[in-house]
């Protein structure tokens, strides 16, 4: 494989990995905004399963309710993208090989550093 074609690869799974930590950086935000505002917490799964009728239910602060049906629009576009470059991330130890670097080793999958 050329160099311009593994950084094309390299560059999709980095795009990848941004996507899935913005997805995550939603659903925590949902989570928390749904427990500050209503007492209860609700698991990642039921997050995924709200609607707008029962963020408007839970929620009747509208602007509370924009907030995380905003939340839920982004996380769904992230699923979307996450399931189409979902393939990018099963070839990325092949990749690593290729770029001389093991996939765990890769800066694509370091975690991300908490400041």
């Amino acid at each position: 494989m050329d160099s311009h074609r593994r950084a094309s690869w390299v560059q999709r799974l980095h795009k990848r990995s941004q996507v899935v930590r913005q997805r995550t950086t939603n659903l925590l935000s949902i989570q928390n905004l749904m427990t500050r505002n209503t007492g209860s917490s609700l698991s990642a799964n039921q997050i995924k399963g709200l609607d707008v009728q029962q963020v408007d239910e839970l929620l009747p602060n509208g602007d509370l309710a924009l907030a995380v049906k905003g939340n839920l629009s982004v996380l769904c576009s992230a699923d979307e993208h996450t399931l189409i470059s979902s393939s990018f991330a099963a070839l990325a130890p092949r990749i690593a090989a290729l770029s001389g670097a093991r996939h765990d080793q890769s800066p694509i999958f370091a975690p991300k550093e908490v400041q």
